[in-house]
């Protein structure tokens, strides 16, 4: 479970890990009463979740809300859902600042979802493991909570049909409402959802320990980039708190593609089973048996330096100094290529000076008259983020590396308080013959946003048109801190519209390139439309300055908006020597 603690982009990144252990610890303590009216309230963590739209909601991002009122949804319940009552509530509390949202434990599919909810209803929060109606205490359809955003408790709950004077109430500042949950209706008013069992044990050796070898233990092993080292049940178990706490806030594994469009090789998350597996394990109290083998134990990792082996050719990047404080420019270095025949890249892997400064890194092929800054920002043959240091190109593809060219790069560093020096190193892997397709890397971008002080969904577009038939391989949206969601789509010769990657809570500590299990073969005349939304609000915890006008700029506190694809020509057959 590569951890978003280890790979923080913000210079903060030791300071956050002290808060997450810490909030962690008290998610698993008793909450008590917490209320001066002595009302029980129960203490409510943060979650994230996508609704019904595939618009990802964030709970402690409506920290500014007076309230929120959280329902219990489900389709098949019908009217008792109290969906025609909430949605004239939320009309009438607008004015009230309070966010009213549905929860569903058991949604069925996307395409189902979409064409059951209007299209003009209030978001319903997909809550597939049911975890959060859980923890919520929601279990009948039109059964809803309040919860003060002051403090994060649960002040009332009951069902719908008394929500408005519950409503009137908390406005009012009455105290909590201890009733409310107490209402019982007659059985033919009720429409009880059925969740899945907690109290069925899930064993550690034989599901929770390949679970965390397949998903985690690749990042989180002795010597990987993760902080903490999953080798042992007793240090997943001391870990515990902090797993369930990056699982319902969507941070852990890293990947924010929403599942509902395409499928993708590198695919990070855990499945729905997966998820509710460990969950419940945790809640369980994350035990092993005695007579339990552990599996962590015997995992040793890859003890080469280099993921892919040793490379075919490994280039020097010139050493870089970075100071313990400060705006650091970017730097663009350059290699000659120290070969004199023409070879074709296969693969490429970054090995990382230091891990903890290097924030992004593009390489660029051209040649030695190529304006080297410009040449370095167009990233043609990869980039490194952290957590993403490789990149393979398609089967019986490849990048020509000819002779007497440059490697122009592109290198940014974060200080983190302490002065270094990085050296890191560019390994390329070769084809031992010429592939039958040449690979592009293109973009499509718009360098003339400037996104207005407090807007916290403002929306920008750019397309770029094929003139001839391609084959699209792999999508990677690029924004700053202010990035929310980004989506690539195409727009057809024929009008019909397709949407390949959707990405609705973008996160720029994770540059993931998203890789296509099936390529995509678009015909010429198609459009690629790349769009990204930006969060300039406090509600977003990483905004520099939520009062400032953002235009484009290198500085992450500025902004960009660039799409990267990976690309073949269809109609492209290249000759061994071809310039």
């Amino acid at each position: 479970m590569c951890s978003e603690l280890s790979f923080s982009l913000h210079r903060s990144a030791k300071v956050k890990t002290c808060r997450y252990l810490l909030f962690a610890t008290l998610l698993m303590a008793d909450p008590g009463t917490g209320a001066e009216d002595g009302a029980p309230r129960a203490f409510v963590p943060n979650f994230k979740l996508l609704d019904h739209r595939g618009t990802s909601h964030e709970l402690y991002r409506y920290k500014d809300r007076t309230a929120v009122v959280l329902a219990m949804h489900s389709i098949p319940c019908g009217h008792l859902g109290g969906q025609t009552n909430l949605d004239r509530l939320a009309r009438i509390h607008e004015r009230d600042n309070i966010a009213f949202l549905y929860i569903d434990p058991a949604p069925p599919d996307f395409d189902v979802m979409s064409t059951a909810v209007g299209k003009d209803s209030l978001p319903v929060l997909l809550d597939r493991t049911g975890e959060v109606a859980r923890i919520l205490g929601l279990d009948t359809a039109g059964s809803f909570v309040i919860l003060n955003t002051q403090h994060w408790r649960v002040h009332s709950s009951g069902r719908t049909e008394f929500l408005s004077s519950v409503i009137r109430a908390f406005l009012r500042g009455a105290p909590a409402q201890r009733a409310g949950s107490d209402i019982h209706l007659p059985s033919a008013n009720t429409c009880r959802i059925d969740l899945e069992p907690t109290d069925v044990p899930v064993p550690y050796a034989s599901r929770i320990a390949p679970l965390l070898l397949r998903r985690c233990v690749g990042c989180h092993h002795r010597g990987g980039i993760a902080p903490w080292a999953m080798n042992s049940h007793e240090m997943v178990r001391g870990f515990a708190p902090m797993i369930r706490e990056v699982i319902l806030n969507r941070r852990m594994p890293p990947w924010h593609a929403d599942p509902a469009h395409g499928r993708y090789v590198n695919d990070r998350s855990l499945s729905v089973p997966e998820a509710r597996d460990l969950l419940r394990w945790i809640d369980a109290g994350a035990t092993k048996l005695a007579w339990e083998d552990d599996p962590l134990r015997f995992f040793r990792g890859d003890s080469s330096e280099w993921q892919l082996g040793e490379p075919d050719l490994v280039i020097d990047i010139p050493p870089f100094e970075i100071p313990a404080s400060g705006v650091v420019s970017y730097y663009y270095p350059s290699v000659p290529n120290p070969l004199t025949d023409q070879q074709w890249i296969k693969a490429v892997e970054f090995l990382p000076g230091d891990r903890s400064a290097l924030h992004h890194a593009l390489v660029s092929i051209g040649s030695a008259s190529s304006s080297r800054t410009m040449l370095a920002a167009l990233g043609n043959l990869a980039g490194y983020a952290p957590g993403d240091p490789v990149r393979t190109l398609p089967d019986e593809g490849g990048i020509r590396l000819p002779p007497g060219a440059i490697l122009a790069f592109q290198m940014h560093y974060t200080p983190y308080g302490k002065a270094s020096v990085d050296s890191s190193r560019l390994g390329l892997y070769f084809h031992e013959k010429p592939p039958r397709h040449r690979i592009r890397v293109g973009q499509v971008l718009d360098m003339t946003i400037r996104i207005p002080p407090r807007s916290d969904a403002y929306e920008a577009s750019a397309r770029r048109i094929f003139q001839r038939p391609v084959v699209l391989y792999s999508l990677l949206p690029h924004a700053h801190y202010r990035g929310k969601a980004a989506d690539f789509h195409v727009v057809y010769p024929d009008g019909t519209e397709e949407t390949l990657l959707s990405v609705p809570d973008y996160d720029f500590n994770w540059q993931t390139n998203y890789v296509l299990q099936s390529a995509k073969e678009l015909p010429a005349g198609t459009h690629l439309v790349f769009r990204l939304q930006w969060d300039n609000t406090s509600a977003n915890s990483g905004n520099p300055d939520p009062s400032k006008e953002v235009r484009w700029g290198y500085q992450s506190t500025d902004e960009m908006m660039i799409g990267w694809y990976m690309y073949r020509y269809q109609d492209e057959h290249h000759l061994p020597g071809e310039t």
